[in-house]
C-alpha cells in the first residue's frame, strides 16, 4: 500500500533518525530506502528552512498524539530542493509505531501554480499601470467601482478619488447628454460596445478630449460592470485642426512673411522659393524659377562656402542651433549682400530627413545701423566714464547692467568685480530698502510714474552708502513694452549725515526748550504761588500778631511749616535736575542699609499721611543692602513716596517693600490704593516735555518734575523703573538698583550718610554757623541750642574758616 500511495511516509525516532521510509521516496528525492535510514532527517532540510524544522519538531515532542502540518525545502539525490508539505504526528507511545510518523506530499505543481499566480497579478498591474490608456470599470448604477493607475497619468486624479464616485461626474457639461445617452444604449444590450468621444474634466480643471470605448461585462464574472478604456487623443484632435490649417497657414506664412522662404535638397538643390527669396537676391518674381534645380552655393560668395557647409552638416548630424548664421550672399548683378539665414531639417512622417527649409533676408542696413550704433555707445560710454555720476543702462529683456567706471568707484570695487546682472544689482541694496526701491521701479515699468527717484543705501565692499538715484525709459519695443532703463547714481551721504546731525541737534534743542519752559513755569507759578502765600501770612503774623489766638496761631504755623517743606521740596527737585542736565550731578555709589535710609524718607512723610489717615507699611529686611548714590536713591524714594501720599484718598493705604533678585539687583517698589492714571497718562509720565501734572485728591499741588528726575537717577545707577495703574484702583512704582557687582564702592565713612545715636559731649562746644541768610540763620542757631550754648554766627565759608583757625574747638554747621 505505502508502495503505491503518491505521499512519501517516513518513521523518525525521538531524535530525529529515520527508522523507516516508503519505497516511493526514490521516485520524489532519488534517495533509496538503505541510503537514508538511520540517518538524521535534518540533514536533508534547506539551511533557510532548517531553524523553523527543528522548532516544529520540538513543538511536536511536547505533546503527544500532537499533529502538525507546514511546508519546507527537502534535499534531493542531485542535490536540488523540492518544496514538500509534510503533516507529522507524536506517535512515539504508539507500541506499533514508536516514532514521528512523518506524511510527505510533493507540492511542486502547487507552488508553480501559485508563483505563476502572483506573475499574473503582477504582469497586470504592471501592464495597466504602463499601458497608454486608462481603464475604468462603472456598476450598472453608473457609479465607479475600479480604476486603474493611469488615470492619474491621464487626468491627475488618484485611484482612490474616482473610486465611488459617478462616472458622469467629469464629463463635460455640453457631452453630458451624449455620454448618457450611449449608458443606456450600453445596458439595453449585453455584451455590447460602443466608442464615442468626449471631454474629460482633469483635476487641474481643465478638459481633455478623450475617445471611450464602453462594454457591457455586467454578467461577466470577473468584470461584473461596465469596462471603461480612455484614450488621450489631445494629439490626435490637435493634428486634425494643423492638417486642415496647415495649408492655409503655409501659403499665408510664405506670401505674409518679409523675409524669403524656400526649401533645399539635401543634396543642396533649390525646390522652392518664395517670391520675397527671389526678390532678396534681385530676381523678378517671374524669374524666380531660375533658382529652381541649381545648387543653393551658386547664390552664396566663395567665402562664406565652408559656413554654410558646416552648417547644413550639423543640422544632418542633429546638432540644432538656435538663432540667425550669416552670410555673404550673391545677387543676380554679382553684388554682394549681407544675408541672414534661420534653417532647419524637415523629416516625414516615418521621421526620415527629406528638405532643408531655409528663411533668409537680407541685413545690409541692419549690420550698417548696428555699427552706427556701436560707435554711438562707444562714444557714450567715454562720456559716461568721465562724469561724476555712478551710470547704469539696464537692457530689460537681457537682465543686463552697464556701468561706468564711477560706479564701481562709488562701491569702492573695481571694474568686473560686481556682476554686470540686475540680480547683482538689486543683492547690492540694503535689505531695509530693497522693497521700496523695485516698488518704485515697478510702478515706472507699469506706467504709473514717468520717472523713478529713490533715496536708497547701498552695501558696497566694506562701506554703505547713501545715494540719490535716478532713471527713466529710454527705449520700448514695437509692442510699446520697455526695453531699456537709463539712470545715475549720486552719493549723498555726507548729505544724509549732515541731516541727521541737524535733526538730532533739532531734537536736543527742542528738548532743551521744553526743559526751559518747564523750569520757567515752576519758578512763575510753582514757586512764586507758594511764596506769595508764605509773606502774607508771615506779615500778619507780624503786623496783627495781637489780633490772632494761639490756636490760630499754632494753624498758621503749621501752614506755614507745611509749605516751607513743600517749596523746600520743590527747590530740591529744581537744583537736582538742573544739576543733572547740566553734568554736575556727582555719581558717589556706596553700600548703603536699604531698611535705613527707606524709613528716614517714611519719617519725613508721617505727619502729612497723618493728616489724611493715610497708612504706611513697609515689608523690608534689616540686612538688604545696595549699592547706590544716597542722595540720588533718597531722592528717589522720597519722590514716589511723596508722589504716593499725594494721590491717595483719605483712609488709604502706602506700601514699601524690596525684594532682592537673582540677577544681582533689589527690586523695590511703593504700591498704593489711590487713584491710579490713564494709559496716556502712563505713556508720558517719565517725559518732562509732556504735560501730566494733576491735582493731587486733597488739591496738593504737581509740578510733573519729580518722576523724570526719578527715572534719570534710576538709569544712571544701572536700574530701571515702571510703572502699574488702573484708574480708581492705584498704582504701583517698581525700581532696581545693584544688590552687588563691579561697581567701584568709595570707601566713604558711615558719618557721611548716617548720624550714629552716640552721645556728644556739649563741655567747651564751640559751634560756628555759616549762613548768609538771617532766617534760615537763627533756625539753625534755635537747633543747635540743645547742643550747646556757645553758638558764633558769621555769613559766609571765609569768615568760617578764619573763625575756626583763632578759635579752637569749633564745630561748622
Amino acid at each position: 500500500m505505502t508502495a503505491n500511495i503518491s505521499d512519501v511516509i517516513s518513521i523518525l525516532d525521538a531524535n530525529g533518525f529515520i527508522k523507516y521510509r516508503s519505497n516511493n521516496g526514490e521516485k520524489y528525492f532519488g534517495w533509496l530506502p538503505d541510503e537514508i535510514e538511520a540517518t538524521n532527517t535534518f540533514l536533508r532540510v534547506h539551511p533557510d528552512d532548517l531553524e523553523r524544522t527543528q522548532k516544529v519538531f520540538r513543538e511536536l515532542q511536547e505533546k503527544q498524539d500532537a499533529k502538525l502540518t507546514f511546508e519546507f525545502r527537502y534535499g534531493c539525490k542531485d542535490g536540488s530542493y523540492r518544496p514538500v508539505e509534510m503533516t507529522a504526528s507524536n506517535l512515539l507511545n504508539d507500541p506499533l509505531i514508536n516514532g514521528i510518523l512523518l506524511n510527505y506530499r510533493n507540492i511542486t505543481e502547487r507552488k508553480a501554480v501559485e508563483q505563476a499566480l502572483i506573475d499574473s497579478e503582477a504582469r497586470y498591474r504592471s501592464m495597466t499601470a504602463n499601458i497608454p490608456e486608462a481603464i475604468s470599470i462603472m456598476d450598472a448604477h453608473g457609479m465607479m467601482k475600479y480604476q486603474s493607475p493611469g488615470i492619474e497619468q491621464f487626468f491627475g486624479w488618484s485611484p482612490e478619488e474616482r473610486i465611488g464616485t459617478s462616472g458622469f461626474a467629469n464629463v463635460h457639461p455640453d457631452d453630458l447628454e451624449t455620454a448618457k445617452k450611449i449608458y443606456h444604449q450600453l445596458m439595453e444590450r449585453e455584451n455590447a460596445r460602443l466608442t464615442f468621444e468626449f471631454r474629460y474634466h482633469c483635476k487641474d480643471g481643465s478638459y481633455k478630449p478623450v475617445e471611450l470605448t464602453a462594454s457591457n461585462l455586467l454578467n461577466d464574472p470577473l468584470i461584473n460592470g461596465i469596462l471603461l478604456n480612455y484614450k488621450d487623443i489631445t494629439a490626435r484632435k490637435k493634428a486634425e485642426t494643423a492638417i486642415i490649417e496647415s495649408g492655409k497657414k503655409w501659403e499665408a506664412i510664405v506670401s505674409a512673411s518679409p523675409d524669403g522662404i524656400g526649401l533645399i535638397s539635401l543634396d543642396g538643390k533649390v525646390e522652392f522659393v518664395s517670391d520675397n527669396y527671389a526678390i532678396i537676391h534681385g530676381f523678378t518674381t517671374d524669374e524666380k524659377n531660375d533658382y529652381l534645380g541649381r545648387s543653393v552655393f551658386d547664390f552664396i560668395d566663395p567665402s562664406s562656402h565652408p559656413a554654410i557647409t558646416d552648417q547644413f552638416a550639423k543640422l544632418h548630424s542633429g546638432k540644432k542651433e538656435s538663432g540667425e548664421s550669416e552670410y555673404l550672399g550673391i545677387k543676380k548683378d554679382q553684388s554682394r549682400f549681407s544675408l541672414g539665414i534661420n534653417s532647419a531639417l524637415l523629416y516625414d512622417k516615418d521621421g526620415i530627413p527629406t528638405n532643408i527649409l531655409v528663411i533668409g533676408r537680407d541685413i545690409t542696413e541692419r549690420k550698417a545701423i548696428q555699427e552706427q550704433i556701436k560707435e554711438s555707445e562707444q562714444r557714450l560710454q567715454m562720456v559716461i566714464n568721465v562724469t561724476e555720476e555712478g551710470i547704469w543702462d539696464w537692457h530689460l529683456p537681457s537682465g543686463r547692467v552697464i556701468h561706468n567706471h564711477q560706479w564701481y568707484m562709488l562701491l569702492g570695487a573695481k571694474p568686473g568685480e560686481i556682476e554686470n546682472t540686475v540680480e547683482a544689482f538689486g543683492n547690492l541694496i540694503h535689505p531695509e530698502d530693497k522693497a521700496i526701491v523695485f516698488q518704485k521701479i515697478d510702478a515706472m515699468l507699469q506706467g504709473k510714474s514717468d520717472k523713478y527717484y529713490s533715496e536708497h543705501r547701498l552695501v558696497g565692499k566694506g562701506r554703505t552708502i547713501w545715494v540719490r538715484d535716478r532713471g527713466a525709459i529710454v527705449e520700448h519695443n514695437t509692442q510699446g513694452n520697455p526695453v531699456r532703463m537709463l539712470g545715475s547714481y549720486t552719493d549723498i551721504t555726507k548729505q544724509r549725515e549732515a541731516d541727521a546731525e541737524i535733526k538730532f541737534q533739532n531734537e536736543k534743542l527742542r528738548k532743551i526748550n521744553a526743559e526751559r519752559e518747564k523750569f520757567f513755569s515752576i519758578i512763575a507759578h510753582d514757586l512764586r504761588g507758594p511764596l506769595g502765600g508764605f509773606m502774607g501770612i508771615t506779615e500778619m503774623m507780624a503786623d496783627e500778631s495781637q489780633y490772632f489766638s494761639e490756636i490760630e496761631r499754632k494753624e498758621m504755623m503749621s501752614d506755614l511749616s507745611r509749605s516751607a517743606r513743600n517749596t523746600f521740596n520743590l527747590l530740591e527737585n529744581l537744583l537736582e535736575w538742573s544739576q543733572m542736565v547740566q553734568g554736575r550731578t556727582d555719581f558717589l555709589p556706596v553700600t548703603l542699609n536699604l531698611k535705613e535710609l527707606i524709613t528716614g524718607c517714611v519719617a519725613m512723610i508721617t505727619e502729612p499721611a497723618q493728616l489724611k489717615a493715610i497708612k504706611i507699611r513697609t515689608d523690608l529686611s534689616n540686612h538688604l543692602e545696595v549699592i547706590a548714590d544716597h542722595n540720588m536713591l533718597h531722592t528717589v524714594i522720597r519722590n514716589l513716596l511723596t508722589n504716593a501720599l499725594k494721590f491717595t484718598c483719605e483712609g488709604g493705604e502706602i506700601t514699601v517693600s524690596a525684594l532682592e533678585e537673582e540677577n544681582n539687583f533689589t527690586a523695590i517698589s511703593v504700591k498704593d490704593t489711590g487713584i491710579g492714571m490713564t494709559e496716556e497718562m502712563r505713556t508720558n509720565l517719565f517725559r518732562i516735555d509732556a504735560k501730566v501734572k494733576r491735582p493731587g485728591t486733597n488739591g496738593e499741588h504737581s509740578t510733573g518734575l519729580g518722576l523724570p528726575l526719578c527715572k534719570e537717577f534710576v538709569e544712571k545707577q544701572g536700574g530701571k523703573i515702571s510703572v502699574e495703574s488702573e484708574q480708581n484702583k492705584g498704582t504701583v512704582f517698581c525700581f532696581t538698583i545693584p544688590t552687588s557687582g563691579e561697581q567701584k564702592i568709595l570707601d566713604i565713612p558711615a558719618e557721611a550718610v548716617k548720624i550714629h545715636d552716640t552721645e556728644i559731649l556739649t563741655n567747651n562746644l564751640r559751634i560756628v554757623v555759616a549762613e548768609d541768610d538771617e532766617i534760615s540763620a537763627k533756625l539753625i542757631s534755635i537747633i543747635v541750642k540743645g547742643i550747646s550754648q556757645q553758638i558764633i554766627r558769621v555769613k559766609t565759608g571765609l569768615e568760617a574758616v578764619e573763625t575756626c583757625r583763632i578759635t579752637p574747638i569749633l564745630t561748622l554747621c
